[in-house]
């Protein structure tokens, strides 16, 4: 694999500086294009050596007891459940904001998901966990939301099993307590490495490795396939996660560094218990229209969005005010474009919409 010299040379395919600029894109290179070509010129694309491969260097990474390959982060979710006996007697807390596939993954178990609310920084907290907890509760899916770490000690006080959902947050330390035994993973288009589509679970500890490796088995042609195309672009793309997570953070430290204080506080508070900066979520003032803001960016050439397309209670006909803190985050939270492929001129020109449209 190519050396951090090597790929700089090479130039990642991106999008010009006078171009709009997307709110996401992935950051792909010559490396990560030759790469998939030598996949081709093997013969070998369905799922094969480089497969275990590509799952051999995530486990060294991570340092996980094992690494399994799933078709995305939905199914590694999936995965990860019924290796913890999830199944329809049982309940698992689900935080309201988060996309729908969280869900997705939960009622293909036949349990029950049970919302909760998030605190004031985007992730769920011991409390709104607190108050959905019964004597049904199976498991917890634990979301770093825009890569924020949430907080191990606090949420392993209620003794039930955690799953750790780092499909937004590749690279957070790995957690330490025995009641967190899995993380899963996604390898979409747009998340801080890459397969196109994909996902993985990591098991932490070899009691969990053993509990989940006939699940995965049981299930290798549906929720664990992955193939060696996707499987030499990883590989590619893991060799140069760390450069490209270093251009992560000096983006956002820009951002930190000139946005004003009142919009980046909360996030600079959630940073405490982490953060791989796979987002750049700012809070705009109460009261102001978002799609009016969204509008004005756009003109600037500018794509941003919500932190969430739409919370979960929602789409269950449930109130708002059960889920206070969500529904205060989904109106005041924008998040910028932050990708590694992003140059300087980029940067500035979303600081310069930024301060046109939020003063």
């Amino acid at each position: 694999m190519a050396s951090c010299s090597e790929r700089a040379t090479a130039p990642a395919k991106g999008v010009a500086d006078g171009e709009e600029i997307p709110h996401s894109s992935p950051t792909i290179d010559r490396v990560d294009q030759d790469a998939v070509l030598s996949c081709l010129q093997s013969g070998w694309v369905a799922q094969g050596p480089a497969s275990v491969r590509f799952a051999d260097a995530l486990k060294h990474e991570c340092g996980a007891a094992s690494v399994s390959l799933a078709t995305s982060g939905t199914s590694a979710l999936t995965l990860a459940l019924r290796a913890l006996d999830v199944c329809s007697d049982h309940e698992v807390i689900v935080p309201t904001y988060v996309c729908a596939s969280v869900l997705d993954a939960v009622r293909s178990t036949g349990a029950t998901p049970v919302l909760c609310d998030i605190g004031p920084h985007w992730v769920l907290t011991a409390e709104t966990v607190s108050r959905a907890l019964t004597v049904r509760t199976r498991a917890i899916v634990a979301v770093a939301i825009f890569g924020l770490g949430w907080n191990e000690e606090a949420l392993t006080q209620f003794g039930v099993p955690i799953i750790d959902d780092r499909c937004q947050a590749f690279g957070l330390p790995r957690p330490s307590h025995p009641l967190v035994p899995y993380s899963v993973c996604s390898f979409h288009a747009t998340k801080c490495l890459t397969t196109g589509e994909g996902g993985a679970v990591l098991a932490w500890t070899e009691e969990a490795r053993a509990k989940l490796a006939p699940i995965v088995t049981a299930h290798r042609r549906t929720l664990s396939v992955f193939s060696d195309l996707q499987a030499w672009l990883g590989l590619s793309q893991l060799a140069a996660w760390p450069e490209r997570q270093h251009r992560r953070i000096a983006i956002s430290d820009r951002y930190l560094r000139e946005l004003p204080v009142a919009r980046t506080a909360p996030l600079v508070a959630a940073a405490e218990l982490g953060s791989v900066w796979f987002r750049m979520p700012i809070t705009i003032p109460e009261g102001t229209d978002f799609g009016q803001l969204q509008q004005r960016y756009a003109a600037a050439g500018v794509h941003v969005r919500r932190g969430v397309d739409a919370l979960l209670h929602r789409g269950l006909g449930m109130a708002d005010t059960q889920y206070p803190g969500a529904a205060e985050a989904f109106r005041r939270t924008l998040s910028l474009p932050i990708w590694p492929g992003m140059s300087e001129a980029q940067v500035t020109r979303v600081l310069e919409a930024s301060f046109d449209v939020l003063g």
